[in-house]
């Protein structure tokens, strides 16, 4: 089969650096899309449990507390609320679970850094009418920030007890005050 040509190395190095660029392009587009989802996905698990938290109070008729958690799984006011969170009845407004509490709900490590301002830093507690109050029983309102490496959010815990999820442009090194 004269006159039949292949492919020569020069080609062939030409197509695999190409694919090389491309697949660099791709997967640094595609790790910031990871990124997104991932710290949206943060977001909106703190979301749920906060709005789960005030809807259980009502239900129940009691004051539930929402807590970040220790690496034993048990609310630490020095924990980070990336280390999880546990939500339990807290009729005694303690701020803290009794043993005969009864748990509702928790949550594992956080993929993201999650920074809660001063009035939500150790826990988050609803009344059993709905309303974030400390436990001194003065009204707490905060907010979160959600970090990811591309994006952050904010969650803002309102005086009635509703929480606002919203995209901001980014997060500061420190919590906020």
């Amino acid at each position: 089969m004269k006159g039949t040509q292949g492919i020569g190395v020069v080609e062939l190095l030409i197509v695999i650096v190409v694919l090389a660029i491309l697949t660099g392009i791709t997967a640094s587009g595609f790790q910031g899309t990871l990124d997104r989802r991932r710290a949206e996905g943060e977001a909106q698990d703190l979301w749920s449990a906060l709005n789960r938290a005030r809807t259980e109070a009502i239900m129940r008729d009691t004051r539930v507390t929402l807590c970040p958690v220790n690496d034993a799984g048990q609310c630490d006011a020095d924990a980070s609320w990336e280390d999880g969170w546990r939500m339990f009845e807290d009729p005694l407004a303690l701020g803290y679970p009794t043993e005969d509490a009864a748990w509702i709900d928790g949550r594992g490590a956080a993929a993201v850094d999650i920074r809660p301002n001063a009035p939500v830093d150790t826990y988050v507690s609803y009344t059993s009418r709905g309303v974030p109050r400390r436990l001194t029983g003065a009204l707490q309102m905060g907010s979160f920030r959600i970090c990811g490496e591309a994006v952050a959010y904010r969650l803002v815990i309102t005086s009635v007890g509703r929480v606002r999820l919203e995209e901001i442009a980014e997060c500061p090194l420190a919590a906020p005050g």
